[in-house]
């Protein structure tokens, strides 16, 4: 398998992915409870945009980005087909600098997104834009995959190719956390980890048995 960068393995995959992924991710369930109607959330690294029409019944409005072109215009389409427009606003963008304001956003997603990155400047920067564009006393919601089958130690990075239609495995890379690199990274950015699970099927669970490991992070009110 030819190894691309992630936005250019997910341009390659999208229509497949997309086709693929056209329900919500079963941990989306596990955040509801932590909205209001009156939020204004961000999406970031959206994908197809299913997590953020998941999302909308329970918010004011969401800004979802992606790095992808493609999965950006997939986004796009399927936010449209659902007559959701007006409460999803859709575009291109890194994770790794948003194009928003400071304290935009009550609550920001992260979900199975911060884990295709594997240098330690990049989760610095993720970590820092995520917390600019979030409000004082505003709420992070992280998920990145639990380690693999076989993968319990080594190695860290993988790369796990998606079968398209035409034969092709097109290899996106995906680092596995430890809970506690993950919290780590999480507190020195100027978070407080509010919450920490292991997710499987929608339900939480152990980390033995988890798909996912979850946190939810709340950022500290100003003292000013």
């Amino acid at each position: 398998m030819k190894k691309l960068p992630v936005v250019k393995a997910f341009d390659s995959i999208a229509g497949e992915w997309n086709a693929k992924h056209s329900k919500p991710r079963p941990w989306v369930v596990l955040f509801k409870k932590f909205l209001k109607k009156s939020d204004v959330i961000l999406d970031a690294g959206c994908g197809n945009g299913i997590n953020a029409i998941a999302l909308a019944p329970f918010v004011e409005k969401t800004y979802a980005v992606d790095a992808s072109p493609r999965m950006v215009s997939f986004a796009k389409s399927n936010v449209l087909n659902y007559g959701l427009q007006k409460k999803i606003l859709v575009s291109k963008a890194s994770i790794l600098a948003l194009p928003f304001a400071d304290s935009s956003f009550d609550s920001v997603a992260y979900f199975a997104v911060i884990h295709h990155f594997a240098k330690p400047n990049e989760w610095k920067k993720i970590f820092s834009e995520m917390r600019r564009v979030l409000k004082p006393k505003g709420l992070a919601f992280v998920t990145v995959w639990n380690k693999l089958k076989g993968l319990e130690t080594e190695p860290k990075v993988v790369f796990l190719g998606f079968p398209k239609k035409n034969g092709e495995r097109v290899p996106r890379m995906h680092y596995f956390f430890e809970e506690g690199q993950l919290t780590c990274l999480a507190e020195e950015s100027g978070f407080i980890v509010e919450e920490v699970f292991y997710e499987r099927n929608g339900e939480k669970t152990t980390k033995g048995k988890g798909r996912n490991l979850c946190l939810v992070l709340s950022k500290p009110k100003s003292p000013y």
